[in-house]
């Protein structure tokens, strides 16, 4: 929308790469070039909006979406120009009325959970509200050096807050801790409608943990409407590199010898047959095809540490079998190495119509176990069943292939699900690692607790 003219409303980049609106004079015309002035207002994101010249005067586009359409808010103020800001007549605030109630502006009005509030370096947080998109802040503060950690798989598309409902992982994860190591507060509704703030962004503030309590809550708390996070400096170096294993048992033990030796990687992945199938065919990264499975492994630190960390990883995996291993030499191999990975699940498509993909957690010795169980549930249901997943915390993801116009299929698969996460509770793990309860998993809780 940058310097574009819809009617007479202009749209020019702000300072901060934020959007300013300048009204160029009053503003009587409800409907602007096939668009109502709500659509064009409310498209303004992470901006500021009206006719004044004072920067300290404008008001933030969440008060006049929460206003809309009351437009007391735009008293006639004068800008340098001297000219006062016409209010709108009441036909046309009834008009303003009817578009406001319109589905298409009720999906208008979420914009306003989808803003970077706050970004605060020096004291290392950020106030987000809910609707943000992950990726969206990684994407912000990039170059400034520092990132917020927390990075699942769907990260281009999940929202902080709903990592916050569900106390997200993901891959790095395994070194820097789940989404409910990096929220230091939150301002939530409860069930009364009562607004608290619960922490802030001081660390360890007086009094019970409140905001560890109700991150993971899925909503039974309340629900969310701000957020304040950790910021955490960017590492020094990265190495990142590829383990090729003929057996996925083999994998498993070297995980567990990585582990053991007091090696805590950023991150530790594993990708079956089965995925690296998929993921080769989307972005012809050059994985074996003949391989049984790979671990993604990803060290990071100051400079004059990781080169040892990484040998020393080699020669773990190298002592339980790995016939091949290879090292992202240059950061774009490093980024379409992820790019795989965390677009793994996207790829699934070229293998099945449908999957359902699971949650669940063991001990990381016992992976081995869980993952033979896996396949000997796959073929005693007749389901396919391909695994990618947080190898070096035991979060598990089986995906199970079918076909969901085919009802017997369906049946097969909700059974062996179930089979495979009551596994998981007897060997001493939970049915869920980080994508929740809801209401699919909540007829296991009697037999988890």
């Amino acid at each position: 929308l940058r310097g574009q003219e819809v009617g007479r409303i202009s749209l020019v980049a702000g300072g901060d790469q934020r959007f300013r609106l300048n009204i160029t004079g009053a503003v009587k015309q409800f409907d602007l070039a096939g668009k109502s002035v709500m659509t064009i207002w409310s498209g303004v994101e992470n901006g500021l909006a009206g006719p004044w010249t004072d920067p300290e005067e404008f008001v933030p586009v969440s008060q006049q979406h929460l206003q809309w359409p009351k437009w007391g808010q735009y008293r006639e103020t004068k800008g340098k120009a001297g000219e006062p800001v016409d209010m709108p007549e009441a036909k046309e605030l009834q008009d303003l009325e009817a578009a406001w109630a319109s589905t298409d502006d009720k999906q208008e009005r979420t914009r306003i959970w989808r803003r970077i509030l706050e970004v605060n370096l020096r004291d290392r947080y950020a106030v987000v509200e809910p609707g943000l998109v992950n990726v969206h802040l990684t994407n912000h503060l990039k170059g400034t050096g520092f990132h917020y950690a927390p990075d699942p798989s769907s990260q281009g598309a999940c929202t902080v807050g709903g990592n916050f409902a569900t106390n997200s992982g993901g891959p790095h994860t395994l070194k820097y801790g789940v989404t409910v190591n990096h929220v230091l507060g939150a301002q939530v509704v409860l069930p009364d409608g009562s607004v608290v703030q619960l922490g802030g962004p001081t660390e360890d503030p007086p009094g019970c943990d409140l905001t560890g309590l109700f991150v993971g809550n899925e909503g039974t708390f309340g629900v969310c409407t701000q957020i304040t996070v950790r910021l955490t400096r960017d590492p020094a170096a990265y190495r990142t590199m590829l383990a090729v294993f003929n057996s996925v048992r083999d994998a498993t033990q070297a995980i567990s010898e990585i582990i053991g030796a007091g090696i805590i990687p950023a991150a530790l992945e594993l990708m079956d047959q089965g995925i690296i199938e998929a993921v080769e065919a989307a972005f012809h990264f050059g994985f074996p095809l003949d391989a049984a499975a790979v671990l993604l492994i990803e060290v990071d630190g100051l400079e004059v540490a990781v080169d040892q960390e990484a040998a020393r990883i080699r020669e773990l995996c190298q002592g339980e079998g790995a016939r091949e291993g290879r090292s992202a030499n240059s950061p774009q191999e490093r980024s379409l190495l992820w790019k795989c990975r965390k677009q793994a699940f996207g790829a699934i498509g070229r293998l099945s119509p449908s999957y359902c993909t699971q949650d669940g957690v063991v001990p990381r010795t016992r992976l081995p176990e869980i993952l033979d169980f896996i396949l000997e549930a796959g073929q005693r249901h007749r389901i396919r069943i391909v695994n990618v997943f947080h190898a070096g915390d035991g979060n598990i993801h089986p995906i199970l292939l079918f076909d969901e116009r085919d009802a017997d299929q369906v049946a097969r698969v909700l059974a062996a699900s179930d089979e495979i996460l009551e596994r998981c509770i007897a060997l001493g793990g939970s049915v869920t690692g980080e994508h929740g309860i809801g209401v699919e998993k909540i007829s296991l809780m009697n037999r988890l607790f």
